[in-house]
């Protein structure tokens, strides 16, 4: 015998749900999360268009962030950067599309 069509619905919808919680989970792990920050810095640097490197991530990508040795590899320059302390909200950008840095400091900028 045949489930029903609400209760076919009825487990697809409880299915939609738990996928959605999970993602909303996993999103919330990787941007406020220091292991998250790691993973996303991690992931995404190898990525860019540019060699960039950094020896260490602390803090959460929804601020505020904390990094050290930064190092970035460009056509006929290497910049290196001791120490980079950004404290931001970048959950404006998913409102009016501008992030906005209440404080950036750069220490050992070689």
């Amino acid at each position: 015998m045949k489930p029903s069509i609400g209760r076919r619905l009825s487990r697809w919808m409880i299915a939609a749900l738990a996928l959605l919680v999970l993602w909303g989970s996993l999103l919330l792990f990787l941007v406020a999360t220091q292991p998250g920050a790691r993973l996303v810095v991690g992931v995404v640097m190898p990525r860019l268009p540019i060699s960039m490197s950094v020896q260490k991530v602390a803090g959460r990508l929804v601020g505020p962030l904390h990094l050290e040795g930064l190092r970035l590899d460009l056509d006929r320059v290497t910049v290196t950067v001791t120490r980079v302390d950004l404290k931001w909200r970048p959950l404006r950008l998913l409102l009016d599309r501008r992030g906005v840095i209440d404080d950036l400091s750069v220490a050992g900028l070689r």
